[in-house]
């Protein structure tokens, strides 16, 4: 983990077949989309796939990549999971050729919060998770 030219941290030297893991993530709405700020010198493209409780778990959503042209610019992934609604525990997994396949800056995904209007408790969404 490096400080990143667009500011924070990231995550560098992530090769096929590594994986980070979150667990515990909370309030995510089914099929909740999710994002990923990555760059990329490696011409080959990258995967990112999004599982649940293992690395050979459940596969809820992989998100593809293109290079960015280089390991300072960045450009914004997304794609939608394939999951309940809750509380579960996320693997990513990064599949690509050719050594290091991306830098990862941040992660977003979309959850559930919820909002008062009055005395009522209504769901609202909000984003969260940055690096």
């Amino acid at each position: 983990m490096r400080e990143c030219p667009e500011g924070g941290f990231e995550i560098r030297n992530i090769r096929s077949g590594r994986y980070l893991t979150y667990p515990h993530v909370k309030n995510l709405f089914a099929n909740s989309p999710m994002s990923f700020r990555v760059a990329s010198a490696n011409p080959h493209g990258h995967m990112i796939e999004i599982r649940e409780k293992s690395i050979h778990g459940r596969l809820l959503g992989t998100c593809r990549g293109s290079p960015t042209g280089s390991w300072t610019s960045y450009s914004t992934v997304s794609c939608h999971l394939k999951n309940a609604a809750g509380e579960a525990e996320i693997y990513l997994v990064f599949r690509g050729d050719g050594g290091e396949l991306l830098r990862l800056n941040w992660l977003q995904r979309f959850q559930s919060c919820y909002a008062f209007i009055g005395f009522v408790k209504v769901a609202a969404p909000c984003w969260s998770h940055r690096l």
